[in-house]
């Protein structure tokens, strides 16, 4: 942010009036786990509190179900898409135009 506000002291200025809490994840009032972040230590770790007490294999088992379940979930929509474009993305362009 600093060379932002160094370099482009106008685009600086339109991010602080836009708001924080839209563009910086460590500001929003809300958790954004599988929305925003590409964290995904920061994913996993929000789902691994409560297999952290359990032993080290159960949670292995855990993680790889896990991780299983988000590629098979992610690769499924990807192959019902008709776009380059996200979900989230097309439809936002839609109620735009």
């Amino acid at each position: 942010m600093a060379e932002l506000k160094e370099t482009y002291r106008k685009v600086y200025n339109e991010f602080l009036n836009a708001g924080v809490e839209k563009f910086l994840p460590v500001h929003s009032p809300r958790k954004l786990y599988f929305l925003m972040t590409t964290n995904i230590a920061e994913s996993i770790n929000s789902c691994l509190f409560e297999v952290r007490k359990l032993p080290i294999t159960t949670m292995a088992e855990f993680i790889r179900d896990l991780l299983q379940r988000w590629f098979y979930n992610r690769r499924t929509n990807a192959s019902e898409m008709f776009t380059y474009l996200t979900t989230f993305v097309d439809e936002h362009i839609k109620d735009r135009t």
